[in-house]
């Protein structure tokens, strides 16, 4: 298995022998994220039943600021962690070993991707029905293509369906109000990656002035010491009139 393309592009990845753990394949993986080019750029994404990982390292790969990990299984676990510190991007990164109905109401994410094995069915339901309490702007789901879900998840619509032989992805967004709530939506990663940068931008600035107003204090400290030290100078004539001046003038 291996990373299909951005930084880590053609790295390798481990793996977990067994049944229980199936990876999402790669041709998929490459069909979810040209879907996803467009909004995965500085978004926290989080791969929910995790896995291997391979899904979440893709969207780090991919200019993803940061990544949770959801898995339970010890295994799988060690795996991941693994993955991520052979790429040494583990800063960049949260591995949370626990179960998913756990994780899902603490997560905070611009994309929740989520991926049960698929003869656990009701998770599906149930992870969906978490979600929905506190929506985030994109849930992914990846499941066999015989499964019905349902359209709808409380606030969750689906809005779109990708199938690729034994497996299908269903994308679900929070319903709005007004005919713009899907492109609000849309538009919210950018718009957070824009905050980001103008709080950065701002931060940089406020360095800087404080960098002028601490060169401007010294320079007026050392103008002061140099005024006290004239002013105790002793005071003489000056030979060609009768004018004071100062030793050392």
């Amino acid at each position: 298995m291996r990373v299909i393309a951005g930084e880590f592009r053609s790295r390798i990845l481990k793996s977990v022998p067994g049944l229980d753990v199936r990876p999402t394949p790669d041709r998929l993986r490459e069909a979810l994220f040209d879907v996803l080019a467009p909004r995965v750029e500085g978004v926290v994404f989080a791969d929910v039943y995790a896995g291997t990982g391979a899904v979440g390292i893709e969207a780090l790969s991919r200019g993803a600021a940061r990544a949770i990990f959801v898995e339970q299984n010890r295994a799988a676990s060690a795996v991941i962690r693994e993955n991520l510190r052979s790429l040494g991007i583990e800063k960049r990164a949260v591995l949370r070993h626990t179960r998913a109905a756990v994780a899902l109401p603490q997560i905070e994410a611009d994309i929740v991707f989520i991926d049960p094995p698929y003869r656990l069915e009701q998770e599906y339901g149930r992870s969906l029905d978490l979600l929905a309490d506190k929506p985030p702007p994109l849930a992914i789901v990846q499941h066999s293509p015989r499964l019905k879900l349902a359209e709808s998840y409380g606030s969750l619509k689906r809005t779109r369906v990708l199938k690729q032989g034994d497996n299908a992805l269903s994308f679900y967004e929070p319903l709005l109000q007004g005919k713009l709530g899907g492109d609000v939506v849309r538009a919210l990663p950018a718009v957070v990656r824009i905050f980001r940068e103008a709080n950065a931008h701002d931060a940089l600035e406020r360095r800087r002035r404080e960098r002028l107003q601490l060169r401007h204090r010294r320079r007026l400290a050392v103008e002061n010491r140099c005024d006290e030290a004239c002013a105790t100078l002793p005071l003489k004539r000056a030979p060609a009139g009768g004018h004071l001046v100062q030793h050392g003038a």
